[in-house]
């Protein structure tokens, strides 16, 4: 059975993150719906300052929506960064999968060829990092994001490797396997 109370109630619902606040009204005796000020009213008393949609609240009163959860704020969600990468343009395995002509009869073992490479041949690309973005919950507090991590390719050097010019890839010295 629906509870009953003498006045209106607004009740402000806040998510666990703070990214999204929402209301309930509950009917009262003298009179079932607030106005959208007595809303904004109970969001303040909430401390709730940042994304609130105005319609939504207009709405909520235009079509007496009562006993329901209706979202009202909306915090901007902080996004993530992402640490730089290494991309290995050789396979883990050692190992190329060289495909048969069509109709040939072929030992599969014959078919895997260790990898090679050449002087000059690209090895590894460096992905950059992304920053991410600080945003704001639907309270105003700030949610701030790590720093991205980055990677030092020059730890993957040895005599048989460099750095490109930009420093952003890995090339081979010479020819070889590059294991």
């Amino acid at each position: 059975m629906e509870e009953q109370y003498v006045e209106t109630i607004v009740r402000v619902i806040m998510s666990e993150d703070k990214m999204t606040a929402s209301v309930m009204i509950i009917p009262g005796f003298k009179r079932v719906m607030p106005t959208v000020e007595e809303i904004k009213q109970a969001l303040s008393d909430a401390k709730v300052v940042y994304g609130i949609d105005e319609g939504a609240i207009e709405k909520i009163v235009k079509e007496q929506r009562i006993f329901s959860e209706i979202p009202v704020a909306f915090g901007k969600k902080p996004i993530l960064p992402k640490d730089a990468s290494v991309e290995f343009l050789f396979p883990a395995s050692g190992f190329v999968l060289e495909k048969p002509q069509e109709g040939e009869s072929v030992d599969p073992a014959s078919l895997y060829k260790i990898f090679t490479c050449n002087k000059g041949d690209v090895l590894a690309i460096k992905r950059k990092a992304f920053e991410g973005e600080d945003r704001l919950t639907v309270t105003g507090e700030l949610v701030k994001v790590q720093e991205p991590k980055d990677v030092n390719l020059a730890s993957f050097i040895g005599e048989n490797l460099r750095l490109s010019p930009d420093g952003m890839q890995i090339l081979a010295n010479c020819d070889g396997q590059p294991y």
